[in-house]
């Protein structure tokens, strides 16, 4: 399974982690997984995401800002996670 366009991704997870009950690092990983990253992409976005933006932060429930989804999609290009290429005719 290929992963979906990495902004689109970024902002789901994102939004996903902040609008749990609580964040959870294993589940968050796990949902990367589902999605069709690689364990080791899965675990370094979660790394990223509370080195980056911060656990307490993943844990809230407050829409995230824009330079939050900026930092998001970063994380992603670090860790190796890139937009399907197109299908070429």
């Amino acid at each position: 399974m290929r992963a979906p366009p990495a902004l689109l991704m970024a902002g789901a997870i994102l939004l996903g982690a902040c609008a749990s009950d609580g964040y959870s690092d294993s589940g968050t990983e796990q949902k990367l997984q589902d999605a069709g990253l690689t364990s080791e992409q899965a675990d370094c976005v979660v790394r990223g995401m509370e080195k980056r933006i911060g656990a307490n932060r993943l844990g809230g429930r407050d829409e995230p800002s824009e330079s939050q989804r900026e930092r998001m999609a970063e994380i992603l290009e670090d860790c190796g996670v890139t937009e399907p290429s197109a299908p070429s005719s």
